[in-house]
């Protein structure tokens, strides 16, 4: 949800002045009309919203993937695992952007099929950044590319 960082500094705000300088959650917050007015914004829009967390989740991996029109490949910078192919003559024929999103689901699937719930993924193609952010939108069609990158957004 794009629009929800605007939404909640106010309430931190005033979090943050209820707890004083003991930082007891037992202390009465008032809430301002700032914060007022941003509680009905959420009663207002949360449900038609895409669902995306207010605060990222803590990251628990960091990748880096990239993908040419010969292969991909994907690093994990903590753990200095890797994981790449080469495409099949298929796949060599997809746009970049299509290669670039496959490489992420390939080294995802690769690296962390049974561990870490949030990866943070690093890539150079920009809007392979912008499809995962925007989990994949509709209108986006492309039979193989689907079969692929799915699973990424149902897990």
């Amino acid at each position: 949800m794009l629009e929800a960082s605007l939404h909640y500094r106010s309430l931190e705000r005033d979090k943050l002045l209820g707890l004083g300088k003991d930082m007891s959650f037992d202390n009465l917050v008032q809430l301002s009309i700032d914060s007022r007015n941003d509680i009905r914004w959420w009663m207002e829009n949360v449900r038609s919203k895409n669902g995306k967390h207010i605060r990222p989740k803590q990251i628990s991996c960091h990748c880096r993937t990239d993908a040419s029109l010969q292969g991909w490949g994907g690093v994990d910078s903590q753990n200095h695992r890797n994981a790449n192919d080469r495409w099949t003559a298929e796949e060599t024929k997809l746009s970049i952007n299509i290669l670039e999103l496959m490489a992420i689901y390939n080294v995802l699937q690769s690296l962390y099929a049974s561990c870490c719930r949030h990866v943070e993924i690093q890539s150079y193609n920009v809007t392979t950044i912008k499809y995962v952010k925007d989990a994949m939108p509709v209108s986006f069609r492309s039979e193989l590319f689907t079969s692929y990158i799915l699973t990424i957004f149902k897990q």
